[in-house]
């Protein structure tokens, strides 16, 4: 999908389903909170990262593999998003995201 071509929609529904996604994110954690501060805090960096990378990913699919309007998708700098495509171990190969 062309981000130039995207429809207030289709960004609508994609914002509607993140927040779905936190809500059951912020449910998981608190009942994760209650057995214990070891537990919640190794969840909760599990959870996070988990999300973060399905976020880069969906970004980086959506933008064809262009970094620029992936990041300015997700409101961060080239070099943010360079750091956490590293991070999760995604790289870029023309349109392709592995």
């Amino acid at each position: 999908m062309d981000m130039m071509n995207v429809t207030l929609p289709e960004m609508q529904t994609e914002l509607s389903l993140a927040r779905r996604r936190i809500a059951e994110l912020e449910a998981q954690l608190a009942a994760a909170a209650s057995s214990g501060p070891a537990a919640s805090s190794s969840f909760e960096a599990m959870r996070l990262r988990e999300v973060e990378g399905q976020l880069v990913r969906g970004a980086m699919q959506r933008a064809r593999g262009n970094v620029s309007r992936a990041a300015r998708a997700l409101g961060l700098s080239r070099s943010a998003l360079y750091r956490r495509l590293e991070r999760h171990g995604l790289t870029t190969n023309g349109d392709a995201i592995r």
